[in-house]
């Protein structure tokens, strides 16, 4: 139980530092002069950032757009 424990725990440690990405402290990078620190995320988890932001702004066509989407479906399959 313990082990299991903690892989769950390691797990969610993963998981956050996939969301939040690497951190970059402010300096220079190249040419390019940096103001503030910030987080550089792997595309994957833009992609997530994305579809989240999307669902919390849009969130109640995209109820409604499913359950519509679902009954042409099933009205479909009755043909």
């Amino acid at each position: 139980m313990a082990m299991v424990k903690a892989m769950e725990i390691r797990m969610k440690a993963a998981l956050r530092y996939w969301w939040r990405g690497t951190f970059v402290p402010a300096g220079t990078r190249g040419q390019i002069t940096v103001v503030g620190n910030y987080y550089e995320r792997h595309w994957s988890s833009n992609l997530a950032h994305a579809i989240a932001e999307f669902y919390l702004t849009h969130w109640q066509w995209c109820f409604s757009a499913v359950f519509a989407v679902t009954g042409l479906v099933i009205a479909a399959l009755k043909l």
